[in-house]
């Protein structure tokens, strides 16, 4: 029963506050966190992070094309309810994605600025033969 409360209080929420105003609001968080991230990037290094997933119906393509329509079109409030740690999701003036939410290593709201990558030229992480389809996002 909390997971539901849960879920129609941040449905709630997001019907009054946008996921802009939702990000005005927490404006401190955000700038903690990219403070904190430029400390993890110092390096340079590649890291990966990565999610598996298993579907019952359709292929691998199918559902990342649904996954990209589901969270950036008519579908957003129902995919924002699957994930309630997700509060907001923002297209930025340059062309990447803002998607706001509470990471499992965090304890308050970061904006995750990222873009979906379409050339993977380069990236450490190879394609198996036989999970020919990816989606990738770029920070």
């Amino acid at each position: 029963m909390e997971v539901q409360r849960g879920r129609h209080m941040i449905a709630t929420l997001a019907r009054k506050l946008d996921a802009q105003a939702m990000a005005n609001l927490f404006a401190e968080e955000i700038a903690a966190c990219d403070a904190e991230q430029l400390e993890w990037r110092r390096d340079g290094k590649f890291a990966k992070s990565m999610v598996v997933v298993h579907v019952a119906e359709g292929s691998a393509a199918e559902f990342i094309e649904w996954f990209v329509a589901g969270y950036m079109h008519a579908n957003t409030s129902a995919m924002l309810r699957a994930h309630p740690e997700h509060l907001g999701v923002l297209l930025l003036p340059d062309g990447r994605v803002g998607i706001l939410e509470v990471t499992g290593h965090s304890h308050g709201p970061k904006l995750l600025r990222a873009r979906r990558l379409e050339d993977w030229t380069g990236v450490p992480i190879p394609l198996q033969p036989d999970m020919p389809h990816r989606m990738m996002l770029r920070w």
